[in-house]
């Protein structure tokens, strides 16, 4: 299990977002509130996870090593968020809540003698801690994804691309606020979007500018990749065929295939 300070951003964010929506489930228990304990478990779970979350760490749970350290640090997440889930909703879901706590391995030493999901405690103070400068940076960048997300839908309708990994993002900003936050992240964009590469680039002028709620604009340009593909990770990259051992596979596959062998 990862510890909160050494998790990835992306899982930092999520940890703030779920400690939110536990906050409000409790809220929403004590008062009664089953409606509202059922909506909002719907929209998480359905917007904020799947949608989002799950989707972008699909490369790291996929492709990285089984100990690298960024795949750890989703998967303490996905099981904090799986075993919490499980106990929010055993109150109207209980056969459901049921199985998929049997269907978790014990890493909580907390619960480990729950035997039931109905016989484990939810505790408050567990959800207390919420980074809102994380929650409002990625605020910005989720406002950002959609955007470039309908942009990736034109260039598919088109016929330019058709997985989003076939494409390569730049971003013209004219904003050095704008400009320095989105460098700030750069590490994390290529992942956020889900496609093989993002450029961020300082302008004097946009042509087709989007706009964002706090009135910041950015141009989002989307292109065909150039470079081939990934038969593993499925990335379009200039280093696919480099490697001598790993013909097909980029440098980062090849390392993690030769550290599994």
């Amino acid at each position: 299990m990862v510890n909160y300070q050494d998790m990835d951003i992306i899982d930092k964010w999520i940890y703030s977002e779920f400690n939110l929506l536990a906050q409000e489930l409790i809220s929403a228990y004590e008062s009664y509130d089953f409606h509202k304990v059922y909506r909002r478990l719907y929209l998480f779970m359905n917007e904020t996870l799947s949608s989002i979350y799950l989707d972008i760490l699909k490369d790291r749970l996929y492709t990285l090593h089984p100990q690298s350290s960024l795949r750890k640090s989703s998967q303490t997440m996905l099981y904090r968020l799986a075993s919490n889930l499980a106990k929010f909703i055993a109150p109207i879901l209980p056969f459901t809540a049921e199985d998929v706590w049997r269907s978790l391995k014990n890493k909580d030493g907390n619960d480990a003698r729950a035997e039931s999901v109905h016989l484990a405690t939810i505790r408050s103070q567990e959800f207390e801690f919420v980074d809102q400068k994380v929650l409002n940076e990625f605020r910005k960048l989720l406002e950002i994804r959609e955007l470039v997300m309908k942009a990736l839908e034109r260039q598919r309708e088109k016929g330019i691309i058709g997985s989003s990994l076939q494409a390569e993002v730049t971003l013209n900003i004219t904003l050095d606020k704008l400009y320095e936050f989105l460098d700030n992240y750069k590490s994390i964009l290529n992942t956020f979007f889900i496609v093989s590469n993002v450029r961020v680039q300082k302008t004097s002028q946009l042509s087709q500018p989007e706009m964002l709620s706090e009135g910041e604009q950015l141009d989002i340009i989307v292109h065909k990749s150039e470079y081939e593909k990934c038969q593993r990770c499925w990335n379009y990259t200039q280093d696919v065929g480099k490697d001598d051992e790993f013909k097909d596979v980029c440098l980062r596959c090849a390392q993690v295939l030769r550290g599994i062998k």
